[in-house]
């Protein structure tokens, strides 16, 4: 239950965290899940929503391409994680 508004993972904002890349596998079953959709907003125009599936990944350029999730009404299961380009080392995750 909750949501996340439209954002883009930007490491120039106040985000300290980058992550370039994002993956999302989700594990529930359709009639497990009520919301919380993921919404991509592509460069092009219009958007594309990915229903929280079992099975179902969705991978895309975080630090660029603006995304959402949808109110979920209860809980549902998934895992999210993030892939950068910069290179490993202290703080490889912490802006200066």
């Amino acid at each position: 239950v909750g949501r996340l508004d439209v954002t883009v993972d930007d490491p120039g904002t106040v985000q300290r965290l980058r992550t370039d890349l994002s993956c999302t596998l989700f594990f529930a079953e359709p009639d497990e899940y009520d919301g919380g959709e993921l919404v991509i907003y592509p460069e092009q125009g219009g958007k594309i929503t990915v229903e929280p599936t079992a099975g179902k990944a969705a991978v895309f350029l975080s630090e660029t391409i603006p995304h959402e999730v949808l109110e979920a009404r209860q809980p549902r299961f998934s895992i999210t994680g993030w892939l950068t380009k910069t290179p490993l080392g202290t703080g490889f995750l912490l802006q200066d």
